[in-house]
């Protein structure tokens, strides 16, 4: 399953690190690997595709990666308001 986003981040070479961090955990939902693609040449509105093994995997990661950004305060890039994963 390849799940995808599209997202504006503040600061490409601050959010990678960030979004790199999150391997080990995805790791556990099934996650395989990833694309980074910059929208129209421009580094800070990225395109993320990522495949998981299953659907039900990549919709479970993205419930905990939501939880945890919200408990955090942080936003890591994964998905801006309005911008979900699309499958």
């Amino acid at each position: 399953m390849l799940p995808q986003s599209a997202h504006k981040v503040e600061d490409f070479e601050r959010w990678k690190p960030v979004f790199d961090a999150t391997a080990a955990l995805k790791r556990g939902y099934g996650w395989k690997q990833f694309s980074v693609f910059a929208i129209d040449g421009d580094r800070n509105n990225v395109l993320v595709m990522e495949e998981f093994d299953t659907m039900a995997n990549a919709k479970a990661f993205d419930e905990v990666d939501v939880q945890v950004r919200a408990q955090h305060g942080s936003h890591t890039g994964r998905a801006s308001p309005g911008s979900r994963c699309s499958r």
